[in-house]
């Protein structure tokens, strides 16, 4: 089955000088991130390339939101393996990937409302933990790219839940 999503308006002024003003707050975030933003940023946009190519998802939104987190979570067990973090933090990690596939599998709403609000709640955490870092230290580096991976991914997955529901992937949650 082929899905033809429907045409989009032009973009408005106000809408155009979003998006840019978002890229730019992106590209500087994780400029300064530096060679914590690699790992996300690869995964991810392969991820994406790969879920473009086969039409995964229901949406471009849907497609966006599993790749933005599939780098962040590839970038969490690298982390988790290699960083040696406490059990608890690789326990987040598990329950974390374990709730994507699910979102990736089914992508219904109330798995995205979850990831939506774990990762707007990290990202409340994470923003009041940099300000106990020096402006230009390793942890202060990680944590911009926790914010601005985190952030993405909310706003991404707020625009999958403004969506319509397919008929085809209604849930019965």
């Amino acid at each position: 089955m082929t899905v033809v999503e429907p045409e989009r308006p032009d973009k408005s002024a106000a809408r155009w000088a979003l998006d840019i003003a978002g890229y730019i707050l992106a590209v500087a975030g994780l400029a300064y991130g530096g060679a914590n933003s690699v790992v996300p940023g690869l995964a991810g946009a392969a991820a994406f390339g790969i879920f473009e190519k086969l039409k995964f998802g229901r949406s471009t939104f849907a497609r966006l939101a599993i790749a933005l987190q599939s780098g962040y979570v590839v970038w969490l067990w690298v982390g988790a393996v290699f960083a040696h973090f406490p059990t608890a933090f690789t326990v987040e990690v598990a329950i974390f990937t374990a709730v994507l596939a699910l979102f990736a599998w089914r992508q219904v709403k109330w798995v995205a409302v979850v990831l939506t609000a774990y990762h707007a709640l990290g990202f409340l955490i994470e923003v009041d933990r940099i300000l106990a870092f020096p402006f230009d230290s390793a942890p202060s580096h990680a944590l911009a790219t926790h914010i601005i991976l985190r952030a993405a991914i909310t706003v991404t997955l707020a625009f999958f839940l403004r969506e319509k529901p397919k008929e085809d992937l209604v849930s019965a949650f």
